[in-house]
């Protein structure tokens, strides 16, 4: 089950974002744990600054490769925006990868590794 920490911003200058950091399990499906994550802290719209751990496998669509399957990759950048219309999650997410073939693009399917962190700022 994923663990939720809500890590709230403090500045007296501006107010920084509120943050949300989801620590998920082995197999889970990332896009699915940001929804939860989303309704359980009652979030309209929050958006994806970090995500730090490995991926076991996933779908990723890009400008230059189309669909592509990947498995076992580290996430070392994304970036991504979500908001409920109604019961519905809409956005997207983009991931970029490191390692001697790093790839990029939109995450379609992620399934996660034991671990994996995601901050969204709302």
């Amino acid at each position: 089950m994923t663990r939720f920490d809500v890590i709230l911003g403090k500045n007296v200058v501006k107010k920084e974002k509120n943050k949300l950091k989801l620590i998920l399990e082995e197999d889970e499906d990332l896009l699915k744990s940001i929804e939860q994550g989303m309704k359980e802290n009652n979030i309209k719209s929050a958006e994806v600054t970090s995500i730090n751990g490995f991926l076991k496998k996933g779908l990723i669509s890009s400008k230059e490769e189309g669909k592509k399957n990947i498995s076992e990759i580290e996430i070392i950048k994304a970036n991504g925006k979500f908001k409920f219309g109604g019961e519905d999650l809409w956005g997207k997410l983009e991931i970029f990868s490191g390692g001697k073939k790093p790839l990029s693009g939109q995450l379609l399917i992620g399934i996660a590794t034991e671990g994996l962190e995601i901050i969204m700022e709302y």
